[in-house]
Order: structure tokens, then sequence, then C-alpha cells
């Protein structure tokens, strides 16, 4: 290996959690005394793997030609299935020493969340799969995955393709904002924290209007100002509030004052006007059916593209999902 390499891979290991090493024997990680016994050696077989996105074969070829263990395709997934403790009590440890406070494993409902990817085969006609998966908090276990092809109806990314339980908390991103989505959750007795799709959410209002929401965040002028509005699904029984916090501007201290003089509003070129100076955050939460659960926020994507708006929504009980297809 270069020097160069070495030195980054000492800094690296240097921002590891402390006993790092112990719990890969611990956890079972390295087991026997022949073969590779160095969690280090281990570990930067895995990063080449997943980080790099190489083959097991391209892995164990690299790690050779580079001087840092021979070990076989075979073996090395073999490792990797047997360091699965050993990886997840890292990622909860980095996680915790960046200050992430986790929900409590005592809490009566779980909390998971919900993401997907599409990986592709090897070689240039590789074929393209499609995988959801669920993880939970605070332990980061995946206690769920699908995995489909990348075409074809109940292939795409949906809330529908994830078994839910009552007392389950989803959280998902803009991909998963669609009503089908939402409900197949709602309809087993969970709840939903999902960013909001611009595009795909349609709400309405208390007296039954369409709900603007960019005229809503845009009343927000205030770095730290919260908005809170109560909204309904259009088409369901679903009932929620649309919540948004406006940020501060990018580069800018607390101090800074959150938009510039009217003059030197610079336009964006669609309708998001002088939103797009600044960044908004919020979400929607249940409150009808959850009055305990008002405390809990939110936040977006496709509004960032457009205006720096971030937002999402956790929704509660609503009619039977049979009713509803």
């Amino acid at each position: 290996m270069s020097n160069a390499a070495e030195e980054d891979w000492r800094v690296l290991v240097s921002l590891f959690p402390q006993g790092w090493q112990q719990q890969a024997t611990q956890t079972g990680a390295i087991e026997r005394q022949r073969g590779i016994t160095s969690p280090e050696t281990l570990l930067r077989l895995f990063l080449l793997h997943v980080a790099r996105g190489y083959s097991l074969r391209e892995t164990v070829v690299r790690a050779k030609e580079g001087g840092l263990t021979a070990i076989s395709d075979v073996g090395l997934m073999k490792r990797l299935r047997r360091s699965e403790e050993w990886l997840r009590w890292l990622c909860t440890q980095l996680v915790a020493e960046n200050g992430v406070r986790m929900p409590s494993e005592q809490r009566p409902r779980s909390v998971r969340i919900v993401d997907g990817t599409i990986i592709r085969e090897p070689g240039k006609t590789g074929s393209q799969w499609r995988i959801v998966y669920s993880m939970r908090l605070p332990d980061l276990r995946c206690d769920y995955f699908d995995l489909s092809a990348t075409k074809g109806a109940g292939t795409g990314e949906s809330l529908m393709r994830v078994p839910a339980a009552n007392g389950d908390l989803i959280l998902a991103d803009a991909g998963y904002c669609s009503a089908p989505s939402i409900e197949s959750v709602v309809d087993e007795g969970g709840d939903v924290l999902v960013r909001i799709n611009p595009q795909n959410f349609r709400a309405l209002n208390k007296r039954g209007r369409r709900f603007d929401l960019l005229s809503h965040v845009g009343k927000l002028h205030t770095a730290g100002e919260i908005g809170q509005w109560p909204v309904k699904l259009a088409g369901t029984a679903v009932r929620g509030n649309v919540c948004a916090v406006r940020k501060e501007r990018r580069g800018h201290s607390a101090n800074s004052p959150p938009y510039p003089a009217s003059g030197e509003q610079k336009a964006d070129g669609n309708e998001t006007g002088n939103l797009g100076i600044c960044q908004v955050c919020g979400g929607v939460h249940h409150r009808s059916a959850h009055p305990d659960r008002d405390h809990l926020g939110v936040v977006s994507s496709e509004m960032a593209d457009r205006a720096d708006v971030q937002t999402a929504q956790e929704l509660g009980t609503t009619r039977p999902l049979a009713e509803i297809r």
C-alpha cells in the first residue's frame, strides 16, 4: 500500500469509537488465529467491497495485489456474514458520538426507516434490481427487505411493499409520499413520517379547498419561525398537519438577517420567487387520532430543488385500504 493510502487509513481509524478492535473478537467477526486476524485488515476489505462497490472477486484480487491479504471471494463472504453484529456496533457508536439522539428501546412503538436503492449485476449488460428495505431505530437492524425488478407494476418505491404493524412509526423519503403508500401503513394501525413530494402531495385545507404549500411556507420570514397548518389528504379520510420551520441561509450566522433587502432578492425563474434565497424545512404530523404525538416533526425534498423548502408528514388512522382501492 502507498504511504498516502496508509496515512489516509490512519486518519480514518482515529475516528473510530474506542474499543472497535476488541468488538471484532467479542462479536465473532474474528474467530480463528489463522487467516485474517487483524480487525483493521478485515474492515479494509469490507470497505473495498461496500464503499467502493467492488464485487467480492474484484475485492480479493485488489487486496492481494495491494499486499493487504490473500483470501478467496467465498471466504470474504463468510467473513462478512459473521461481522454483522460488529459492523452494527460500529454504526451505532459512530451515530451516538456525533450527537444523534436515538429513540429509547423501551418505547411502546417501533420506529422504522424505509428507503430503497437500485443494484446492478456486474458487467456492462448486468440486470438492474430494486431493493426496498426497513431499518429499526435505535439498533439499526434491517428487519425487512424486498427485491424486485426495476420495471413493471408494483416495482416502484412504495410503503405498500413493506409490512407494517400496529404502533409502527415509519420514516420515509419523498418517493413514498403518495396516498396509497401512506394509507397502506395507516390501515395497519401505523403512522408515517414522510418527506413531502409536492408533485404527489394533494391536500385540502379546513374549507375543503386545495392546500397551497408554497403560499403557506412563504409566510415564514424569520429564521427559526415555525408554521403548522391542518390538512386532509385529497381523496382520503386522513388528516394531519403540515409543519415547516424557516432555516437560516447557507453561509450566514444566526445573527444574519433571514432575507436580504427586497431590492437584492433574486428571482429564480419560477413561482417560488424569493423563497429561493432561504431554506425552509417542515412536515406533517397527525393530530386528531394521536394527540400524544403532536411533538413529532418532519422534513422533505423536491421542494428543496425549487426553493430550498423541505417538508414531510406523519399521518394517522383512516378508512380501510380496501375501500380506497
